[in-house]
């Protein structure tokens, strides 16, 4: 008699060809995978979209895609854009007046001495 092997696929694209559970087509890795992605699913919850720090132009630039492409894929309900892009706005702000600051020169004696 012959196992039922599980047609779950593996992260190189190969199939996983793991000892299928009794009564289904996957392996435990895959049967619980695909049982956590159908209740997320009939539950209304979406994958959250991993923004990682906004420490500079190009991690702003790194969250700008991921929301773009989750937008795109209908991961990323609508609804939470604006919230997630507000978030980023505030981090560019940011940066701008750490720029901003680091550019500015200290004042010379002379230039410090009328203020007092």
């Amino acid at each position: 008699m012959h196992a039922r092997l599980c047609t779950g696929s593996t992260a190189r694209g190969t199939l996983c060809r793991a000892v299928a559970l009794t009564g289904s087509s996957f392996c435990f890795f895959h049967h619980r995978r695909g049982r956590r992605t159908r209740r997320q699913h009939r539950v209304g919850c979406v994958p959250a979209v991993r923004l990682g720090p906004l420490g500079d132009r190009a991690a702003i630039l790194r969250a700008l895609t991921r929301i773009a492409q989750a937008l795109a894929a209908g991961t990323l309900p609508l609804e939470r854009a604006p919230a997630l892009l507000q978030r980023i706005h505030a981090a560019g702000r940011i940066l701008d007046l750490r720029e901003l600051a680091a550019v500015r020169q200290p004042l010379t004696l002379d230039e410090f001495l009328p203020i007092l």
